[in-house]
C-alpha cells in the first residue's frame, strides 16, 4: 500500500474517531436528565428528569415539614406533660430549598457545550447538596406556648406588705418562677444540621429554663423602713351629713396608702386634686371670711387636720400649716390645719424619719382615723399640749329693726369668744421629758353677739 493511501486511511480514521468522540461529547453534554452523582443528603438525584425531580422535591419538603422535634422540659410542669412533639412546619422552620433546587438544575440552563459537559463531569465527584434550616423565633414561641401554656404564662410574684387588724406590719414572701430561656433554646435549634432533621427520627431537644426573679423582695420592703405604727389620730364626723360625709370619706380614700420617700415633702394639694378628679367634691358648710357658709369641699379640712395631728405625733417637720379663722369642733384649739382650694393655703410636711413613711386611713361610720407607719425609736414618745393664752370676748353689734317697738330688743345671734393659743411639742424618752418646743401661736376670731333693737 502506498504512502499516500496509508495517509488517507489514517486521516479518515482520525476524522471518524474525532467525529465519534465529538458526537459522544455532544450527546453527553446535551443529556437532559440530572447528572449522575448529584444527591441531596442521601437522596440520589442522578438520572431523573427535572420535572420529575420538581414533583418529588415538593413531596420530600412536605414530608420534612411533618417530621417532629420532641421537646422535653425538666421541671415546671406535671410529669405527664413534660414532653411534646411538634412538627418542623408548625415551628415555622424555613429551608433554602428553592436556592438549592436552582443550583441542582443550573446545568440545564448552560448554553455552552463545554460547560454542560463540565457540569456532568464534576457531578461524579460532587459532595451531596444540603438544605440549611432557617428558624423563626416568634413562631417557635407560639408553638411551644400552645403546648405548655401554664409554663409560659406564669410570672414572678413580688413580695407584698400588709397591715393586719392589730396594726402589725406583715409580709407575704416573693415567688420566683421558671420560664423558658429562648436565647438558649434558639442556640440549640440553630446548632441542628439539616442532615439531622432529614435523616433522623424525632430529634430530642430539652427546653432550657431560667429562673425569673421578682423585682420586689421581702428584704426590699423591709429596707424601706415601714417597721411599725408610729402615730395615730382620730376625729369624728357626722356619718349622714351628705356632702360633708362624701368629701371626708373620698379624700381619706385617696390619701390611703400614700408612701413618702425620705425627705419627701407631702402636699395636701396633690391629694385634693386627685380626689376632685376621681370623685368630685360636693357642697357642704365651710369657713369663709370668718363665717360658716355653704361651699364646695366642706369637710376636706377635717382630713388635713387629722393628718396634721398624726404628723405632729410622729415628730415630722411641718413645712406649711395655718389654723382656721374660727375654732372647729373636731380637734383641740391650735391643732387644726386649714386648706384653701384656690392654692392660697396648703398643708405640707416633710418626711424626716430617714426611711419611707406610709399613710393609712379609714373613714366610716363617722370616724376618721389616720395612722402613720415608718421608723421611729420605740422609747420615743411625742405629746402635744395646747395652752389657751388669752380669751377674746365677743364684741356686740346692734342692728335697728323696724318690726320691734321702741326700746324693745332681741338677741339675733349669741356671740362666741375668740382665743389665742400656744401649742407645744414635748419629746419624751422612756417616759421622761427631754425637750419641749413651741410649735405654733394661733389666734381665732371671736364671733360677735348681734342684738336687734326697735327704732325710735
Amino acid at each position: 500500500m502506498g504512502k499516500k493511501k496509508k495517509w488517507l486511511i489514517g486521516l479518515v480514521s482520525t476524522c471518524i474517531i474525532l467525529a465519534a468522540a465529538w458526537g459522544g461529547v455532544y450527546a453527553y453534554g446535551n443529556q437532559t436528565d440530572i447528572p449522575s452523582g448529584y444527591a441531596l443528603f442521601d437522596w440520589r438525584l442522578g438520572n431523573q428528569q427535572p420535572e420529575q425531580l420538581k414533583k418529588e422535591w415538593s413531596k420530600k419538603l412536605t414530608e420534612l415539614d411533618q417530621r417532629p422535634i420532641q421537646f422535653k422540659v425538666a421541671e415546671g410542669v406535671e410529669e405527664n406533660e413534660s414532653q411534646t412533639q411538634i412538627p418542623l412546619g408548625e415551628l415555622g422552620l424555613q429551608w433554602n430549598d428553592q436556592e438549592v433546587l436552582q443550583e441542582i438544575l443550573a446545568y440545564s440552563s448552560e448554553e455552552k457545550l463545554y460547560k454542560r459537559v463540565l457540569h456532568r463531569f464534576k457531578a461524579i465527584f460532587r459532595e451531596p447538596f444540603e438544605l440549611t434550616p432557617q428558624w423563626n423565633e416568634q413562631e417557635v414561641k407560639t408553638a411551644l406556648h400552645k403546648a405548655w401554656p401554664a409554663l409560659f404564662e406564669q410570672q414572678p410574684v413580688n413580695a407584698k406588705r400588709w397591715i393586719n387588724e392589730k396594726d402589725e406590719v406583715m409580709y407575704e414572701a416573693e415567688q420566683a418562677v421558671l420560664q423558658p430561656d429562648f436565647p438558649k433554646l434558639m442556640e440549640q435549634l440553630k446548632s441542628l444540621k439539616g442532615e439531622q432533621m432529614w435523616k433522623e427520627g424525632p430529634l430530642l431537644v430539652e427546653l432550657p429554663l431560667k429562673r425569673a426573679e421578682p423585682t420586689i423582695t421581702v428584704q426590699d420592703l423591709k429596707d424601706e423602713g415601714i417597721q411599725r405604727k408610729i402615730s395615730e389620730f382620730t376625729t369624728m364626723y357626722a356619718a349622714n351629713a351628705g356632702g360633708r360625709t362624701h368629701n371626708v370619706e373620698t379624700t381619706a380614700e385617696i390619701l390611703n396608702d400614700t408612701l413618702l420617700s425620705p425627705d419627701e415633702v407631702f402636699s395636701y394639694q396633690d391629694i385634693v386634686t386627685k380626689t376632685e378628679e376621681a370623685f368630685g367634691y360636693k357642697p357642704a358648710p365651710v369657713i369663709m371670711e370668718g363665717e360658716l357658709r355653704q361651699g364646695i369641699g366642706g369637710g376636706i379640712c377635717q382630713v388635713s387636720t387629722t393628718l396634721y395631728n398624726a404628723a405632729l405625733l410622729s415628730d415630722l417637720e411641718i413645712v406649711e400649716r395655718r389654723n382656721h379663722s374660727l375654732p372647729i369642733g373636731y380637734a383641740p384649739l391650735g391643732r387644726d390645719a386649714t386648706f384653701t382650694s384656690d392654692g392660697g393655703i396648703d398643708f405640707r410636711f416633710k418626711n424626716t424619719t430617714g426611711k419611707k413613711l406610709l399613710i393609712r386611713t379609714e373613714a366610716k361610720n363617722g370616724k376618721l382615723t389616720i395612722k402613720l407607719f415608718g421608723t421611729s425609736p420605740e422609747e420615743k414618745e411625742i405629746e402635744i399640749v395646747s395652752e389657751t393664752v388669752n380669751v377674746i370676748p365677743p364684741p356686740t353689734k346692734v342692728k335697728k329693726d323696724a318690726s320691734l317697738a321702741s326700746g324693745q330688743q332681741r338677741v339675733l345671734q349669741n356671740g362666741k369668744p375668740g382665743y389665742q393659743v400656744s401649742v407645744y411639742k414635748r419629746v419624751k424618752v422612756n417616759g421622761e421629758v427631754v425637750d419641749q418646743v413651741l410649735i405654733s401661736k394661733d389666734t381665732y376670731r371671736p364671733q360677735p353677739k348681734t342684738i336687734l333693737t326697735g327704732m325710735n
